[in-house]
Parts: C-alpha cells; structure tokens; sequence
C-alpha cells in the first residue's frame, strides 16, 4: 500500500513548489509596490527642496530622494545599494562624463554635524574597496571644518542642507 503513495509523491512536490514560486512572486509585486511608493514620496520631497520634508523620510526614502537630487545634476545610472553590507556607500551612477561616482547619504537634523568618523570611513572604503572616478558624501545637516579638509585632501566632493535647497529651487526655477 506504501508503494502507491509514491506515485503522489511527485504532485505533492510540484504542488510545493507552486505554492513557494506564487509565495515568491507576491512577494516581489508587494516589494515593487512599495519601493514605486517610497520612490514617489521621495522625489516629492527631492523636489520640494524643503529639508524638514526630507528629514521626515525614512532612511531608504531618504536614498531614493539623494538619487533624484542627484539627477538634478545630471548623473545616471544611479541605483540605491543602501542597507546592509553596503560598505558606506548608498548609491551608485555616473556623472555626465561617464565616470563612475559613489555617494553616502547621511540624514541628519541641521544641529548634528558630520564629524570625522563618518568621512574617514567613507574615504577607506571609497578608495580601499570602490575605486571609484567620484566620490560624494550628502547630508541633510553640516559638516565640520576638520571633515571638509580632510574630505578636500582626498577628493571628496560635499553636499549639505543648503546646497541641497538651493539646487531644488534652481530646478523648480527653470522648470516652465
């Protein structure tokens, strides 16, 4: 009798394995979704160049908005690599030279600096690990003197708050 539950073994398997691949795909829709959700919300506030709409985001929104900053300036290929294991880079593209080009995204509240940690890790793994043509740090907040030194001796190009307003206006200025 055992014998004959062998023949079922097959279906049962496949029938598994249905399940797990439209487990799987529902899965991916729902994650598109909400990465096509958060990506909207972020370029809103991209746009809207207002950095306590910008600060309001979470943290992959706040990637996803630094990309379309960075269009602004006219890069491609960006792609968001943010998360864990990202070894202090959030996003990847090319300027409008072809080179290639690394970013680390800090948001920050305007009274919480960028200190020397943060840039010398960035300067480690950019030149270390990378070896990437441009290397750009952005933050919501400021950065402290010593970390523009040490980021200028090393090729390090800064973005802060304020450049960050006054490019979304620039854009909303020359958009018809």
């Amino acid at each position: 009798m055992s014998y004959m539950g062998y023949y079922f073994l097959p279906d049962a398997i496949e029938s598994l394995n249905n399940h797990e691949n439209d487990t799987e795909k529902h899965q991916a829709d729902q994650e598109a979704r909400e990465t096509k959700e958060q990506q909207g919300a972020a370029r809103a506030a991209a746009l809207s160049g207002d950095i306590e709409l910008i600060l309001a985001l979470s943290p992959t929104q706040f990637e996803y908005a630094m990309a379309v900053v960075l269009q602004m300036l006219g890069m491609t290929d960006l792609q968001r690599v943010g998360g864990r294991g990202h070894l202090s880079v959030n996003i990847t593209g090319r300027d409008a030279s072809g080179r290639t080009v690394l970013v680390q995204c800090k948001r920050r509240a305007r009274t919480k600096k960028i200190g020397s940690p943060e840039i010398e890790k960035f300067i480690g793994m950019a030149h270390l690990h990378h070896h990437a043509d441009l290397k750009l740090f952005v933050t919501t907040s400021e950065f402290t003197e010593h970390v523009r030194v040490l980021a200028s001796q090393h090729g390090i190009q800064l973005m802060n708050g304020s450049d960050i307003e006054n490019l979304a206006r620039k854009q909303r200025e020359s958009t018809p």
